[in-house]
């Protein structure tokens, strides 16, 4: 399916939403691997949780200006075995 095509349009059917979020998490997974900066936290918070940062994906993560420069910030972590783990964390 054409993705931009897609973000354009108001009205979706349930196989363009599901592309469409389909193409959230892949970006979102290859954000991670590439190690981007705005994304470091999460592997910090997943060691702090015994869970191993290279054996899975990263599905969905955002945040939330808390106040001075601190963010609250939310992720969700796809395990290889399919678990999902819901992060929180507060970052600088």
């Amino acid at each position: 399916m054409d993705i931009e095509r897609l973000q354009k349009k108001r009205q979706l059917n349930v196989q363009e939403q599901n592309a469409l979020e389909r193409e959230k998490v892949v970006q979102c997974a290859f954000a991670y691997r590439n190690r981007e900066p705005h994304l470091v936290w999460v592997r910090r918070a997943l060691l702090q949780n015994g869970v191993d940062p290279e054996v899975g994906i990263l599905a969905q993560a955002s945040s939330v200006p808390c106040g001075g420069r601190e963010e609250a910030a939310y992720a969700t972590w796809v395990s290889a075995d399919f678990r999902f783990f819901a992060i929180e964390a507060t970052k600088l």
